[in-house]
């Protein structure tokens, strides 16, 4: 059961605190210190407001020895107070990106087809039954990712729900999401150094890729390095492709015709953030 939920913006700063919540384990389950507003990880302090530590590291690792997570809470934690690591399932899930489509391919076109030339259900069912099994199989190889995938997909569900980036605040390269308004399912996640032009180049023009009406542009993480930005964007496809492969391969009837369409569009344009 649920007793309690929290939101904090990257850093930590929590939103809306309660006053008189006296749960000490907050963001990222560490002891909160209620007096001085700060986490307490082991070999120093860490205060959210500020997003640094409030002593140097007391091995001295790196040129600065107040930051905390390389100013990058996004793709790393930091569980002792002298050093970050990288988020486990960051490299894990970018790294499954190619192999994941590489399996996926064939099964994917041939389905494609099937729908562009079988007007009669039925018919498009049976055509697409021998490619939705291959793909099934991958799908089921890939359930040693399905842990790492639900956490990166709870991250992004809190970064959403918190909209915590201004537009006018980001900077170097920013990965967002395009989220369905009805569903708030994710069709695409993209990494861009100009998100107003990135904007323009999804909703403008006379044939827009998405419909503004039907979804809506978030930026979920900014102020990354191109090969951070890169690892978590590939990262995020990857999960989000496998929940789209799922529910598609759990959809084929003819009752579920519609829902299987569309989740075959939505792997469709997740993959194709890979290649953009």
């Amino acid at each position: 059961m649920v007793v309690k939920t929290y939101k904090y913006d990257a850093f930590g700063a929590e939103w809306n605190p309660s006053s008189g919540d006296a749960n000490p384990f907050r963001y990222c389950g560490e002891y909160w210190d209620g007096e001085t507003g700060n986490y307490y990880l082991r070999a120093r302090y860490y205060d959210p407001s500020i997003g640094r530590f409030t002593q140097e590291d007391p091995i001295n690792a790196g040129l600065n020895w107040y930051t905390y997570c390389n100013n990058n809470p996004v793709l790393f934690i930091d569980r002792t107070g002298h050093y970050a690591e990288a988020l486990q399932w960051v490299p894990s899930l970018s790294g499954a990106l190619p192999w994941l489509v590489g399996g996926i391919a064939t099964g994917m076109a041939s389905i494609k087809t099937a729908i562009a030339t079988s007007w009669f259900v039925p018919v498009a069912i049976a055509a697409t039954a021998v490619a939705a099994v291959a793909i099934g199989v991958v799908v089921y190889q890939a359930t040693v990712y399905v842990a790492e995938a639900n956490q990166a997909k709870t991250w992004v569900d809190a970064q959403v729900a918190a909209r915590t980036l201004s537009t006018n605040n980001l900077r170097d390269n920013t990965i967002y999401v395009m989220v369905n308004k009805s569903t708030q399912q994710v069709w695409y996640v993209g990494m861009t150094s100009d998100y107003t032009g990135r904007q323009q180049a999804h909703f403008g023009g006379s044939k827009p890729r998405f419909d503004s009406d039907v979804y809506q542009m978030v930026p979920i993480a900014t102020g990354m390095t191109h090969n951070e930005a890169r690892a978590l964007e590939q990262a995020l496809i990857t999960a989000y492709t496998l929940e789209a492969l799922a529910n598609m391969i759990n959809s084929i009837s003819p009752s579920k015709w519609s829902n299987f369409k569309d989740e075959f569009a939505r792997a469709g344009s997740l993959i194709s953030g890979a290649f953009n």
